[in-house]
Order: structure tokens, then sequence, then C-alpha cells
């Protein structure tokens, strides 16, 4: 039977799309007729033309199939209508369990976040962790989704298994995502400054493995993380200056004066007409917070691997390179020579 990946346009729907194809499986993803689909054309020919908040679409697109992988989100930290976000992420994703539902699916691995789990000040996150209470607009929505999925997935008759991959950078981004400008930011501009923040970071095919994984292994109802290597902040600059030579932020900012910052951001953005690349909200939810996760049970459980974070990294900053993210001024500086120009 088919498969439908919902966000096959996204990062990891693509990632996870290209993966089907390898393993042989009939694919059909859902797309918008807006959606462009340069990335998974060359794997799929089958496209159901739908929306996450036309539950009816959903229906139609999901017959004939046994799985469903739902990859589908709107992952912006800030836009101007918070329900932009919401809608298609919280609403969306109600549509696609109750849909599968209807149309007889046998199991929905969903695409969660490990934005879901509460940071800790110390220890690293696993699958028990308290419920997140975040302020920035994505992360409630992933909250409130997944708070609704679990609960779903407890009365449904539809198996539902639930991944959390971690801060995903790689390949096969036709833009970059939140994630992957954390990469793309440094080698457009360098970082002058950072601040304490603890993240764990993972390659997007390892999270597209893990996601297959999921759903040939993976215990209904259960939740898996798939995570990579945990570091600093520091450390993640550190380890871009290593592989580029490019330079190293030259000043901490202390955590108390953040909000400011960010306040004045919000200000000045708003006067410019211009997104903020920082915001209070995300202030509160990243700053002095530390986002460490073990991927223990994804690795008994699954059988679960990922790279290193050198790997990873060179990985992302070949592909920002690949797409012409980096401006040539910026390039000539640099002393990495990619081994491949398409990962």
């Amino acid at each position: 039977m088919r498969t439908l990946v919902t966000g096959a346009t996204g990062h990891v729907g693509a990632n996870v799309v290209r993966r089907l194809a390898v393993s042989g499986r009939r694919i059909r993803i859902l797309a918008r007729p807006t959606s462009p689909l340069d990335i998974v054309s060359r794997y799929v020919s089958d496209v159901a033309m739908g929306d996450l908040l036309d539950r009816s679409s959903l229906v139609a697109a999901m017959r004939g199939c046994d799985v469903v992988y739902h990859a589908a989100a709107v992952y912006s930290l800030w836009r101007p209508d918070a329900s932009d976000i919401f809608r298609p992420t919280v609403e969306g994703s109600r549509n696609v369990l109750e849909a599968a539902a209807e149309a007889g699916v046998r199991r929905v691995v969903y695409v969660s976040s490990i934005v879901t789990l509460a940071a800790r000040a110390n220890g690293r996150l696993d699958e028990s962790g308290a419920p997140a209470k975040p302020r920035t607009p994505y992360l409630r929505a992933k909250v409130e989704a997944e708070q609704h999925a679990r609960e779903f997935a407890e009365s449904a008759s539809v198996e539902v298994v639930f991944v959390l991959p971690t801060l995903v950078l790689g390949p096969n981004a036709l833009r970059p995502t939140p994630s992957v400008e954390f990469v793309v930011n440094y080698l457009r501009r360098g970082a002058p400054a950072y601040f304490d923040m603890g993240m764990n970071i993972v390659d997007v095919e390892d999270v597209a493995k893990g996601i297959l994984l999921a759903e040939e292994r993976g215990k209904a109802g259960e939740r898996y993380i798939l995570s990579g290597e945990d570091m600093s902040f520091r450390e993640f600059y550190a380890r871009l200056h290593r592989l580029t030579g490019l330079g190293m932020p030259i000043a901490k900012l202390p955590n108390p004066i953040m909000p400011a910052i960010a306040a004045v951001v919000e200000g000045a953005s708003s006067l410019l007409g211009r997104a903020p690349f920082v915001t209070r909200d995300m202030v509160h939810d990243f700053a002095g917070r530390n986002a460490y996760a073990s991927c223990a049970k994804a690795q008994q459980e699954l059988g679960y691997s990922y790279l290193d974070a050198d790997e990873v990294l060179r990985r992302a900053v070949e592909w920002a390179l690949h797409m012409g993210w980096v401006p040539e001024r910026r390039r000539a500086r640099m002393r990495l020579q990619p081994d491949r120009e398409d990962s």
C-alpha cells in the first residue's frame, strides 16, 4: 500500500521522501498548489493536492494508504499574526489524525519536536520529561499539537508513534529553516556575540532514518527522541570556526540584559516593518536553558544512530555553499574545501 507524507517539501519531510524512495516504497505526498516540488520531484510523482486545514482533502489523500508520516508544520519563530503558525500546526495536526482514522490508516508517525519538553538547568532531556511552557508561538503550537495528538492516540484505532528531533541541520532544504539559520547566519556575517544556551544538533538524514525506524519498530503511543551531540552555544561556534576558519564571537552577553536587547530589536523591527531576529519570548524560552537530550530509548528500541557533530556541521556548511546562501566575500575567507557539492 501507499505511504503518505505531509510536509514533504520541508526540510525533514523531503529527506523522509528521499529515504522512502531508496527503500522502494510507494509514496504519495500532500501538497498545496503553491508548494515548490523541486526537491522531491525526482522521487515521487503521486501528488495529492490538499491542505492541512481542509479535512476532506486529507481523507481523500489518505485513501489507499497504510502509513502516514506527518511532518508538516509552520516552522517559523515569529509571524505578524501568530494564528498563521497555530492553525496549520495545531488544527492541521488534529485534522491529519482524524482523517487518518476515517481513511483507515494503520499507523501515523507524528513528527513532533524536542521543544515540547521543558528544558532543564542540568541533566539531559528524555521522553519522560515534563511538557514545556514556552512563550514563542511556534514552540507553544508544537506543545499544544502534541498534547492533543497524545490524547488522540490513547483512544483512536490508529497507531501513533511520536518522534522528537532536536536542532536539525543538513542538506536538502530549499530555504534556511530557523535551525539551519544558526549555521547560515554565521557563514554570512559571523557571530559577534553569544549567550548561554545548551543545544543538541542532529543531521536531517539521521532524523529521516529514525522516522522510518519509528514506523517499522516503534511502539504505538511512545515517544522517541532523535538527537545527536550536545554542545553549548559557544562550542557550536567554536566548531564552526575550526571547520571554516571564520571568526569566533568576541563577547558573551549576560542573560539578565537579553530581555532589554530583545525589546530594542522588537521596537526597531516594528518601525522598519521587518521580522525581529530575537524577541523577548525567544529570550525567555532559550537564554540560559539547556536542551541537551538523550536518544538512548531510540537507540535501544529502534536501532537509531547518528553522525558526530563535526560531520553534521560540515554537511550543513556544504549545503549552504551549494545553495548559494553565503556571499562571495565570505566564501573567499573560508578555508573549507567541500568534498562534494551535493550531499
